[in-house]
């Protein structure tokens, strides 16, 4: 599944669902059959069509929107949990009829998606049946995050001799900046399914992005994480705190004041919106990531619930891996893939080993751009150059540094 998939009407609907994932695996399927004639030199008559075929069916496949009326394959046997109490949407609901037409407008619209959504139940997504596989396509990936894996791999097994729902405890990602802990999140999310987001708390003001804001001011609206849980089927999504560490705290406005309810399942199961404090919503399943740099300015009771990964910058040679999984991404996501090569050359890879994770996929897109240009089918070393923001500030921590041929 690429980057940053969503359904098809992302206004009503904020997620990555299983139809996404299906398509993509049929674009990388094709790409696989193209890969196959390339090398074989199409001496096998029936290589084309095949290729035609797979590629037919891709573009007859759009994403469709879920119709949450009927259950599908996939979430017919995911478990189903209370996610609100009608009565309390209805309350919600009736409390701003005698109010400003714009208010009970609002209110109206929001219980109606809440409604579209699955009203009282919620699925939850769960593990593939090669979830192990999945373990291991993560480890090639992200050969830095070995600890992550494996802390995975512990959680992952457990809930597949249960009900097999994907779950596991609250994470905090410590390392320096640009080695791909964002990335790795992203990467998991697409890969089961979940609905992602990443709240950016380095920017955060107060507790409203997570929270919503009072119901008493005129402007008050309910927090990213409602709409994220509220408006979409699954109650399990991947959400990333991102720079946890550097989350500026006041007393009065503390951006993280919400998470010492929300990092607790027991607390979380009645999480109350701000804006919204008519009915509780259970937010003890989402599955949370946390990232910093440093420890160093997070509270101690908000580590104490969460498990410290320590992920170390990548080796030269785990750079030139990380490398070679983003270029075969970038292949299968793209309708052009399949006009180049399999495989970077060990001369491309030997200069991008010396780069952060981070700047790869820029800088292997220019290149892939460079080559295009010049009609080849491959890039070569003179086609990796450094993106940079304007000449202002270089990708990372690669300030200075020029990538040349």
């Amino acid at each position: 599944a690429p980057q940053g998939a969503r359904c098809a009407a992302p206004e009503q609907v904020d997620g990555l669902f299983a139809e996404d994932t299906q398509r993509f695996k049929r674009a990388a399927k094709a790409l696989e059959l193209a890969d196959a004639e390339r090398a074989s030199g199409t001496t096998d008559s029936d290589a084309p069509t095949r290729t035609d075929a797979a590629k037919r069916d891709l573009a007859d496949s759009p994403v469709h929107t879920r119709d949450n009326s009927v259950t599908s394959t996939d979430d017919k046997h995911a478990p189903l949990i209370n996610f609100l109490d009608a009565s309390g949407l209805k309350q919600f609901v009736d409390r701003h009829r005698a109010k400003a037409d714009e208010k009970f407008k609002r209110a109206q619209q929001i219980a109606e998606r809440i409604r579209a959504a699955g009203h009282e139940r919620r699925t939850l997504g769960m593990l593939p049946d090669e979830w192990d596989v999945l373990i291991e396509e993560f480890t090639q990936a992200f050969p830095n995050f070995s600890e992550l894996a494996e802390v995975l791999h512990d959680h992952f097994a457990l809930n597949a001799m249960g009900d097999g729902r994907v779950a596991w405890s609250p994470l905090l990602l410590v390392g320096p900046a640009g080695i791909g802990k964002t990335e790795a999140a992203r990467w998991l999310a697409e890969r089961l399914a979940l609905p992602f987001r990443v709240f950016d708390m380095a920017s955060a003001q107060s507790g409203s992005p997570l929270a919503g804001s009072e119901a008493f001011w005129s402007n008050s609206e309910p927090g990213l994480l409602f709409e994220l849980l509220a408006y979409q089927p699954k109650a399990n999504p991947v959400v990333v705190l991102d720079e946890l560490d550097k989350t500026e705290q006041v007393r009065q406005y503390d951006p993280l004041a919400a998470l010492y309810t929300l990092l607790e399942p027991r607390s979380a199961r009645a999480f109350t919106d701000l804006s919204i404090r008519d009915f509780a919503i259970d937010a003890s399943h989402v599955n949370w990531i946390a990232t910093a740099n440093s420890v160093d300015g997070i509270p101690s009771p908000l580590l104490s619930r969460l498990t410290v990964l320590h992920v170390h910058a990548p080796t030269p040679d785990q750079v030139a891996r990380i490398a070679q999984n983003i270029y075969g991404r970038m292949r299968a996501e793209a309708t052009w893939g399949s006009a180049f090569v399999p495989r970077l050359d060990e001369a491309v890879l030997a200069k991008l080993k010396h780069l952060p994770p981070r700047s790869l996929g820029l800088v292997l897109r220019r290149a892939l751009g460079h080559a295009a240009r010049d009609q080849r089918d491959h890039i070569q070393p003179k086609d990796l150059q450094l993106v940079s923001d304007g000449g202002k500030r270089s990708i990372g921590f690669t300030a200075g540094l020029t990538v040349q041929g």
